[in-house]
């Protein structure tokens, strides 16, 4: 994906790479996140901690799948700027290391 956006001048590139990268990341393991903190929410309570494909299950069989991703949007519009921001800084910190793809066995 980031060759995609190489061509832009300076960090923009990376920029929109990392941004994009993070919202794909999120939008497929969202799901798992919703069923962890549902997990951790009820252990809270005082009950046995359940399972998480029971968890799973129950969430699609009373909720449905939309809720697995409640909550998506205001985690995407969060991801976009900090992972861009992160690939940009791990770029940018290779460069002025001198580090090179050679370096890394690419």
């Amino acid at each position: 994906m980031f060759h995609l956006f190489c061509h832009l001048p300076g960090p923009v590139g990376t920029i929109i790479s990392g941004g994009v990268g993070g919202l794909a990341l999120w939008t497929a393991i969202f799901p798992a996140d919703v069923v962890k903190s549902r997990i951790q929410v009820q252990s809270t309570v005082g009950k046995a901690a359940p399972s998480f494909l029971s968890v799973f299950l129950t969430v699609l069989k009373t909720e449905g799948v939309a809720a697995l991703y409640k909550g998506l949007g205001p985690t995407l519009l969060r991801t976009f700027p900090s992972t861009g921001g992160l690939f940009l800084t791990v770029e940018l910190t290779k460069k002025y290391m001198g580090l090179t793809a050679d370096y890394f066995h690419l």
